[in-house]
């Protein structure tokens, strides 16, 4: 994994954990590691980008976390480029 990847799961798993605590859930249920790691590595650029691979067994991000957070991931993934 580059430094830049690393960087970015970093990151997205400090938001999920932040996000998962405000909102009284385990931080897997906002965002699993499977899907931070792909997050990192596919750095889409927007929430749409997502949508590519919900339906992907063990990653795919779902359709209500796309909508709820996909903006803030995009957000986080672009104060990184």
């Amino acid at each position: 994994m580059s430094p830049r990847v690393g960087e970015r799961l970093k990151r997205l798993k400090e938001w999920r954990d932040r996000r998962g605590g405000e909102m009284g859930v385990d931080p897997a249920i906002v965002c699993t590691n499977a899907q931070a790691k792909e997050l990192a590595l596919s750095n889409p650029h927007d929430p749409e980008d997502i949508r590519a691979w919900e339906s992907r067994p063990g990653l795919g991000i779902k359709n209500w976390q796309r909508e709820q957070f996909g903006a803030e991931i995009c957000g986080i993934l672009k104060s990184l480029r």
